[in-house]
């Protein structure tokens, strides 16, 4: 199907959320602290327990307040992709010292807790069902779909054929794959398509240009605005459509053909 491509489409979790899936942030904290003991001990990484009886992984340390070390805030996970890349890097080089004993020391913390954060996001990944259900909804074959998720909610519901689906973040099937803590980190969105030559050049125009792009939610991750506002860049036309408005978007099937 290369090169027939006319329609992106930009897929982020209020497409999951709308078919009701638990894959918010609050859905991952919950998961996170019933789950936290029994992975940090199948990755055999040490742990305390403060004197309130919260577990304090390398985690709590890294992302926390490193001098008193608590249970993490529901803030770090509402804004997980921005905790990520929030480290107290002064606080941290302060209490491990500038010793060869304490950068080695401040590295093996460090690795432990993105260690566990991938295990525990991956984990909580795979443990989301989605049940196979006709939508009554289809894309022709002219729609390509970067997802911002990691869910494959467009095969299973829409019938989508996963050679039309470019999963930015990686997805659930290959854990290794996962891409997460990316606020400061722009994926490739664009130069994929380029290489895969799913955009061409239209008019007398030599950028190259999707014909239309559409935003499948109110809005997109907001550490993802950067790479959507380059492909808004690339293209000629874009809409944004909200998953509820969906039903209205096919009744234009003869317009758009999707």
């Amino acid at each position: 199907m290369k090169g027939q491509y006319t329609k992106l489409f930009l897929i982020g979790n209020g497409f999951d959320r709308w078919q009701g899936l638990p894959t918010s942030y609050g859905d991952f904290r919950q998961y996170y602290f019933a789950h936290i003991l029994e992975i940090t001990k199948e990755l055999r990484i040490k742990m305390e327990v403060d004197d309130a009886g919260h577990l304090i992984t390398p985690v709590e340390k890294i992302f926390g307040n490193i001098f008193n070390p608590e249970a993490l805030p529901g803030e770090f996970f509402w804004n997980f992709e921005s905790s990520m890349a929030l480290l107290d890097d002064q606080n941290i080089s302060l209490y491990f010292g500038k010793t060869d004993k304490g950068v080695y020391q401040m590295q093996e913390t460090l690795n432990s807790a993105l260690e566990i954060l991938r295990k525990v996001f991956g984990d909580w990944i795979k443990s989301i069902s989605i049940a196979d259900k006709d939508t009554g909804y289809r894309f022709d074959d002219s729609c390509y779909f970067i997802n911002f998720n990691y869910t494959n909610t467009l095969e299973k519901r829409f019938q989508v054929d996963e050679r039309n689906v470019n999963y930015i973040h990686g997805d659930f099937s290959d854990t290794e794959s996962i891409v997460f803590g990316h606020s400061t980190h722009p994926e490739r969105a664009f130069p994929e398509l380029m290489e895969q030559k799913f955009i061409h050049r239209v008019g007398g125009d030599k950028s190259k240009r999707f014909r239309e792009l559409y935003l499948v939610e109110n809005a997109l991750y907001e550490t993802d605005k950067e790479e959507v506002a380059r492909i808004q860049k690339k293209t000629n036309d874009w809409h944004l459509i909200r998953p509820s408005n969906i039903l209205s978007f096919h009744l234009w099937r003869k317009e758009i053909r999707c």
